[in-house]
């Protein structure tokens, strides 16, 4: 109603019925304050009622987001006002590259690769393949102990998990998927949000799960999460 107002250039109309949705908001809010959808529809209405205003304000947000990420303060606050900036303005210069850092600094992003951790990592994953190439069972516990360590150093190496995976099921063990302690942290948030009631917080994070860490789907608590969240609709 407001935006229709606005193009009929009934601005006291327009304004009250901002107001109003506000208020509503402001409602929703209260019992879900994590409400990403909430918070994204206030900035919206904020951005047609006083486009102006509104983008010398997301400056001053992403200026301000700037600042306390090189204090290392409010961290989680800050991250949830970014997400809400991006879906308003995903393309907004700079504004990626700033959630990538902080992504990383608050550990729901692996930090970019080592050029040699990953060159360790497929040398020792090949090591573990001679063995297994060759069915040294006796020596099949060297191999898992290399190719455990060659995920550690490179979660997204499939060839020592596909290999990882064989050993075990030759010597009858059962291949058991861990996640890492940034999957930890992106599982966390999920199951927050979830709680929280904000579906799509919950589904961002779980994607940026599969996306950091793609065995993460071969884990049971991580596929039921997926599952409820489907069942929402997310």
């Amino acid at each position: 109603e407001g935006r229709a107002a606005l193009e009929r250039r009934d601005r006291v109309s327009a304004l009250q019925s901002f107001d109003e949705a506000k208020q509503r908001i402001a409602q929703v809010k209260l019992i879900f304050p994590l409400n990403q959808e909430a918070r994204v529809l206030e900035l919206r209405i904020n951005q047609v009622s006083d486009p102006d205003a509104f983008n010398r304000e997301f400056a001053r947000l992403i200026a301000q987001a700037r600042t306390k990420i090189d204090a290392k303060q409010d961290l989680q606050t800050v991250y949830s006002d970014l997400l809400d900036l991006q879906a308003i303005d995903p393309k907004y210069p700079g504004l990626a590259a700033l959630i990538e850092r902080l992504e990383i600094q608050i550990g729901l992003r692996l930090p970019p690769p080592d050029p040699k951790a990953l060159a360790e990592s497929r040398t020792l994953t090949a090591a573990a393949q001679r063995v297994w190439d060759a069915r040294n069972v006796s020596q099949f516990n060297i191999a898992l102990t290399q190719l455990n360590r060659a995920l550690e150093l490179d979660p997204n190496n499939q060839t020592a998990s596909s290999l990882k995976d064989r050993i075990l099921t030759y010597v009858g063990g059962t291949a058991v998927v861990v996640l890492p302690s940034a999957g930890e942290t992106l599982y966390n948030e999920a199951v927050t949000f979830l709680q929280a009631g904000d579906f799509l917080s919950a589904r961002i994070r779980l994607t940026r799960l599969y996306e950091t860490y793609p065995q993460a789907r071969k884990v049971q608590k991580v596929s039921d999460l997926d599952s409820r969240l489907v069942a929402r609709g997310y």
